[in-house]
C-alpha cells in the first residue's frame, strides 16, 4: 500500500527496492491484469496470460490465443504448420535464386558460343579446296613464240609472176587460237555458282590482265 501505480491497475511500479522479479508492474504505463507470465499487462481474454507485444512475443511466453480464454499455449500442430510454411518460403526463395543463377549462366554461355562461331566462320570466302590445281596457271616462259595469235598480222598478197600460166595463190594456214587459262578459270568459278563480280575478282588474283 502507498506505492506508485502509474496506470492504476493495482500493481505498483518498479523501484529500487521492488523489482519486476519480486512482482512489480511490468507494464507500468498500460492498465492490465495479467499475472501468469507478466505482472500488470494487457490480458484481453482474462486468462491471466498477457497479450503479445513488440518486445514480448509468443516465444517469450505471451498468450498465443489472446481472444480465447481456454487456450494460451501454441498447439504443436499449428506450430509445425507455421514452421513448415516458413521453411517452404525459405526453400522457395533459395530455389528461385538458384534457378535464376543457372539461367544466367546458360544464357551467358550460349551468347559466348554464338560470338565464337561468328568469329570463326569466314564470310564470303570461296571454297579454295575446289580451286583448280597449280597446273591451271600455264608456264608462260615455256610457251613458244607463237603462243599468242597475231591478230594484227596482215596477209601479204601473192606477187604476180610473169608467167603465161595462171599463178595459184599461196594457201596461208589460219592462225591457231591458243587456250585462255584466265577465261577457263573464270568459267570454272561461274560453274561453281560464284556471281560474276566475285568470279572476276578471284580470277584477277591469278591473272591480273583479265578484264572479264
Amino acid at each position: 500500500l502507498g506505492c506508485l501505480d502509474s496506470d492504476g491497475d493495482g500493481y505498483s511500479d518498479e523501484s529500487a527496492g521492488w523489482t519486476t522479479v519480486q512482482g512489480a508492474d511490468q507494464c507500468p504505463l498500460i492498465y492490465g491484469r495479467s499475472t501468469a507470465d507478466r505482472i500488470g499487462c494487457v490480458d484481453t481474454d482474462g486468462d491471466n496470460y498477457s497479450d503479445p507485444t513488440v518486445d514480448y512475443s509468443i516465444e517469450d511466453g505471451a498468450d498465443a490465443y489472446p481472444t480465447d480464454p481456454t487456450r494460451w499455449v501454441l498447439e504443436p500442430e499449428e506450430e509445425s504448420s507455421l514452421l513448415a510454411g516458413s521453411n517452404a518460403l525459405i526453400g522457395g526463395g533459395v530455389g528461385l535464386v538458384v534457378a535464376l543463377a543457372l539461367l544466367g549462366l546458360f544464357l551467358r554461355g550460349r551468347g559466348k558460343k554464338d560470338d565464337d562461331k561468328a568469329w570463326s566462320t569466314p564470310v564470303g570466302m570461296p571454297d579454295f579446296s575446289a580451286q583448280p590445281g597449280p597446273v591451271t596457271v600455264p608456264d608462260f616462259a615455256a610457251q613458244p613464240a607463237t603462243a599468242q595469235p597475231l591478230y594484227a598480222q596482215q596477209i601479204a598478197p601473192a606477187v604476180q609472176q610473169p608467167h603465161p600460166a595462171a599463178v595459184q595463190p599461196t594457201a596461208v594456214p589460219a592462225p591457231v587460237v591458243q587456250p585462255d587459262p584466265a577465261r577457263e578459270y573464270y568459267n570454272g568459278l561461274l560453274a561453281q555458282g560464284y556471281p560474276h563480280e566475285d568470279a572476276v575478282r578471284y580470277t584477277q588474283q591469278y591473272f591480273q590482265q583479265f578484264r572479264g
